[in-house]
């Protein structure tokens, strides 16, 4: 008699858990938990899957309960939008069968990380860079007379970032350009980079980058005819705040310094006043400002 109870109770208890409902998923990424106090991140949806999730919400209306590979596992409300509810997000949504979602690799039942695969955790980032540069780098422009403005520089970085790990890496392309009257400076460079990824909330990411920058051509112009060219190469070091980092939209802010060699520039020669002048390096600090698309 006291086990019948028993099963009625728990039967009895279980049966909001199991009233399902369909959903859909709407951030780029939903993180799977395995624990309502969300500890364990154990897997992830992409935008666009379908599952089932329970109707009893959970910590005050943050989580509903789901069921995936035998076990009760947790989803941000904020992540996900119920059939039949009205949302403004335009989605394509791509059926799946039951609730699955990838795993890393070992055991299944208590996995504190996402899976790292490279193809996931992407952002497509554009970034517009304010540099003031180093005495020592504007020394053509001084020769001449003339006050060194703020460099101009572009950059596109496809960012990896996986939500549940502490480092990222990306690759992209550089834009650099200052110029006054008589002096131009112009580059066009790959770049790779690591992020260290020390705090991180729900509103930001805290990041320490560094960056090294490769270019076959750096070039400076002397009174619009006399060109003198050499390979790039170094660092750029800056730490960056990237806000709304949950979103499919991110803001970039951030600071650092270049440090670029230019070997093979050589002796730079001004036929206008016959003097010349050594530059074997560029560097410079810069802020940062940008946006991130989730990919």
């Amino acid at each position: 008699m006291k086990k019948i109870l028993i099963s009625l109770l728990t039967f009895a208890l279980c049966i909001p858990i199991f009233a399902q409902q369909s959903a859909v998923v709407v951030s780029a990424r939903a993180v799977i938990y395995g624990d309502v106090n969300m500890e364990h991140a154990i897997g992830y949806l992409r935008r666009g899957q379908k599952l089932w999730v329970g109707k009893v919400k959970r910590k005050w209306g943050q989580l509903l309960p789901m069921v995936t590979a035998g076990r009760i596992a947790y989803i941000r409300t904020q992540d996900i939008r119920i059939e039949g509810e009205k949302y403004n997000a335009k989605l394509k949504p791509r059926h799946t069968k039951r609730n699955e979602f990838r795993f890393k690799k070992g055991d299944k039942k208590d996995n504190k990380e996402l899976p790292d695969d490279w193809r996931d955790h992407n952002q497509i980032s554009l970034h517009y860079l304010q540099t003031s540069l180093s005495a020592s780098s504007t020394v053509p422009m001084e020769t001449m007379n003339e006050t060194s403005p703020t460099a101009t520089e572009l950059s596109i970085n496809w960012d990896h970032r996986n939500p549940t790990k502490w480092w990222g890496y990306s690759f992209g392309g550089h834009y650099f350009t200052q110029s006054t009257e008589t002096i131009t400076y112009h580059t066009l460079a790959l770049k790779a980079g690591l992020a260290l990824i020390p705090y991180r909330n729900d509103l930001f990411d805290f990041e320490i980058l560094t960056e090294g920058l490769l270019s076959n051509q750096f070039l400076v112009r002397v009174n619009n005819f006399e060109d003198y060219n050499s390979f790039l190469f170094g660092l750029s070091p800056r730490v960056q705040l990237r806000f709304f980092n949950k979103k499919s939209v991110q803001a970039l802010i951030g600071m650092g310094y270049h440090y670029w060699m230019t070997p093979g520039l050589g002796t730079i020669e001004y036929p206008t006043n016959n003097t010349q002048d050594e530059m074997s390096s560029l560097s410079g600090s810069f802020i940062n400002l940008g946006i991130g698309f989730s990919i």
